[in-house]
């Protein structure tokens, strides 16, 4: 007697049935899977900013400053004096002078560069920088918005709050 060892036709199609039931599960909820992971990977990126910054003005023993920039990736960034240029980009930068301006002789820290488009970071009271002393606490809370433009559909929205001691605190929003 002669054995088949392929596949009926029955057995091909239910196979396929039961995959794409599967996919057509999945895939929403990998949308927000992926939706998430997003929000979380730019939210620790610009907290790890104002961890440094903190972290900085107290090893430094001095004013370090966290400021939006127009362009933080010239060769001399500078802040950008509003607080609508958080998505341009953000730099940390020893303020020695405590001007909240970046002059000569000042270190600068570090730079990050403006989120993609599809994002809006915003400050609610549109203040332009953060100021941490020696003790590393900041110069005033604040609050901010970062959520996509496009899309925003479950938990992908955060807040992040800059409490008066200088800690970010993160909480996730629905959109």
């Amino acid at each position: 007697m002669k054995r088949n060892h392929g596949f009926t036709l029955i057995e091909l199609m239910i196979t396929l049935i039961v995959m794409g039931v599967v996919i057509f599960i999945a895939v929403p909820n990998f949308a927000s899977l992926m939706r998430n992971v997003w929000a979380s990977g730019r939210t620790n990126e610009f907290v790890s900013a104002f961890n440094i910054a903190r972290s900085e003005a107290i090893t430094r023993s001095n004013t370090v400053t966290v400021c939006a920039s127009d362009d933080p990736m010239a060769a001399n960034p500078d802040c950008s004096g509003d607080g609508a240029g958080w998505a341009n980009g953000w730099i940390v930068f020893a303020d020695d002078d405590n001007d909240q301006v970046v002059d000569g002789g000042e270190t600068v820290i570090q730079v990050w560069e403006g989120l993609e488009d599809g994002i809006a970071l915003t400050e609610a009271n549109s203040r332009a920088a953060v100021v941490y002393g020696s003790r590393g606490s900041a110069s005033q809370a604040m609050d901010f918005d970062l959520e996509p433009t496009t899309d925003c559909t479950g938990n992908s929205s955060r807040n992040i709050t800059i409490t008066p001691v200088g800690r970010a605190e993160v909480t996730e929003q629905a959109c």
